[in-house]
C-alpha cells in the first residue's frame, strides 16, 4: 500500500473506496466526452454533423455505454481515449485546453488497474493531485504574468468576450464598463484598467484562491471547507467562461476528496446536467453558450 509521504498528502482511500469512486469517475468522464463528442458534431455541421465528427462521437457513446457492463470498464475507456485522440488530432494544435487533461485522467484510468488493491489507491490519489497541481499551476501562471494585480487581463476580457462582460459590470462604475466595451484591439488602445477597489480585488482573487486552495486540500482539517471553496470558485469561473465540460471535470475531481458517497450522490445530478446540455446541442432546448 502507499506509504506516508508526498503522494499520500492529497488522502488515501481504503481500496473499496477507491473502486467506488473510479467507477463513478469514470462512468462521468466517459459520459461528458460523449456528450461533447456530440456537441461538436452539430456545432461544426449542423445537426447532421460531419463524417469523423459523428463516428467519434457514435463510438464515444458506445463506449459510455459499454463501462456500465462488468469487466468491460477498460476496454470502454480505451475506446474513448481513442476516440479523445483522434479528435485531438484532427484539431491540432486549435484543440480546447482541456483535451489534454482527458487524455492525462484516461491514460491513468488504463494504467492503474481496479483489480489491484495497490494500483487503485494509487489511482485515486493520482486524480487527486492532478486537480490540485492544476489549480497551483493556473495560480502561478496568473502571479508570474502579473496581469491580474490591476485587473488589466479582465478589462482587456470585457472587450472581447460578452459573458465576461455580463459577469464583471457590476464591479465598476458604469462609465469605466462603456469605455471598456467601446474599446478597440488596435496599436495605441487602452488603457484597460479599471478605476474600482472592487474590481481589482476581484481580480487578484482569482490567482489567489488557485494557489491557496491547493493548500487548502493538502489538509486532512481543512479538506471538506476545502473541496466546498474549489466547488464555489468554479461555479463563479463558470458564470463567465461557460467551459461546462472542464468545469463538470473538476468538480467531479474535488468531490473525490470526500467520501464516495459524495460523488455517488452527485453522480445523477451530473448526467441530469450533461442532458441538459446535449438536448441543447441538438435543438430541443434554447441554445447558450457552455463550451
Amino acid at each position: 500500500m502507499i506509504r506516508p509521504g508526498w503522494l499520500a498528502r492529497v488522502g488515501i482511500d481504503d481500496p473499496a473506496a477507491a473502486r467506488t469512486k473510479t467507477a463513478v469517475l469514470r462512468s462521468f468522464l466517459l459520459a461528458l466526452i460523449a456528450v461533447e463528442a456530440w456537441e461538436r458534431s452539430v456545432r461544426l455541421g449542423g445537426v447532421a454533423g460531419t463524417g469523423l465528427a459523428v463516428a467519434l462521437a457514435g463510438v464515444a457513446t458506445i463506449a459510455a455505454a459499454m463501462v456500465w457492463r462488468p469487466g468491460l470498464g477498460l476496454v470502454a475507456t480505451g475506446l474513448t481515449a481513442a476516440v479523445v485522440a483522434i479528435d485531438f488530432a484532427s484539431q491540432f494544435p486549435a484543440n480546447p485546453n482541456h483535451q489534454y487533461f482527458q487524455l492525462v485522467l484516461l491514460a491513468l484510468l488504463i494504467l492503474l488497474r481496479e483489480d489491484r488493491d495497490e494500483e487503485v489507491v494509487w489511482l485515486t490519489a493520482a486524480l487527486r493531485w492532478l486537480l490540485v497541481g492544476g489549480l497551483f499551476h493556473a495560480g502561478l501562471q496568473k502571479l508570474l504574468y502579473g496581469h491580474y494585480f490591476d485587473g488589466e487581463f479582465l478589462a482587456y476580457t470585457i472587450t472581447q468576450n460578452d459573458r465576461f462582460a455580463m459577469v464583471l459590470e457590476p464591479l465598476m462604475p458604469a462609465a469605466e464598463f462603456e469605455r471598456l466595451r467601446s474599446l478597440g484591439i488596435r496599436e495605441g488602445a487602452g488603457p484597460f484598467r479599471v478605476d474600482s477597489l472592487a474590481f481589482a480585488v476581484f481580480s487578484n482573487l482569482a490567482y489567489l484562491a488557485e494557489l491557496v486552495l491547493p493548500a487548502m486540500l493538502l489538509l486532512p482539517g481543512m479538506r471538506r471547507l476545502a473541496v466546498a471553496c474549489t466547488l464555489a470558485y468554479f461555479v463563479a469561473i463558470e458564470a463567465a467562461a461557460r467551459e461546462l465540460f472542464f468545469g463538470g471535470i473538476m468538480a467531479a475531481l474535488a468531490l473525490s476528496f470526500g467520501p464516495p458517497a459524495w460523488l455517488s450522490r452527485a453522480r445523477p445530478w451530473g448526467f441530469a446536467g450533461l442532458g441538459v446540455l446535449l438536448a441543447t446541442s441538438f435543438g430541443l432546448l434554447p441554445r447558450w453558450f457552455f463550451s
